[in-house]
């Protein structure tokens, strides 16, 4: 006969635990598994542009490269019009498409994926890079069109 090891599993440990401190412990856990998501606007080493802003430089002489940084499907829902789609794991493999562009404004739903661009751009030493205030979610609140599908 083989002696038992004592496991002491989560669900035992957890049904220890009062139903206050457990959604205590649950809210905690949320909150801190979300901060990583959230850029703080001091995280960014880019000047900003606001939606007003690049929406007004769009139709000018300025040849602004709008990059949406989030992946396909994300672009396909819902993108600044005028914007190409090049995901953030793959722009350091397309700084070429960069190169005739007067600026740069980068953008994801919430910062994260634009501070990791960001980044990118700023290691291979592009110029001209912004990031556009409060992402996707900033040129809505500016009430200013948003188109799906693909391409600009």
């Amino acid at each position: 006969m083989q002696p038992r090891t004592w496991e002491y599993p989560y669900s035992m440990w957890f049904s220890v635990i009062s139903g206050r401190d457990k959604v205590w412990i649950v809210l905690q856990t949320v909150l801190l598994s979300l901060l990583p998501l959230y850029a703080l606007p001091s995280d960014f080493q880019t000047p900003v542009i606001t939606a007003q802003d690049l929406h007004a430089r769009q139709g000018g002489a300025d040849r602004l490269l709008v990059i949406d940084v989030r992946d396909l499907g994300e672009y396909k829902s819902g993108h600044v019009p005028g914007a190409i789609n090049i995901p953030q794991k793959k722009l350091d493999k397309q700084l070429d498409k960069l190169l005739d562009a007067d600026g740069v404004v980068l953008y994801c739903i919430n910062g994260r994926r634009t501070r990791l661009a960001e980044q990118t751009l700023i290691e291979n030493d592009v110029a001209n890079v912004f990031h556009l205030e409060g992402g996707l979610m900033g040129w809505r609140q500016g009430g200013f069109e948003v188109r799906t599908g693909w391409g600009p």
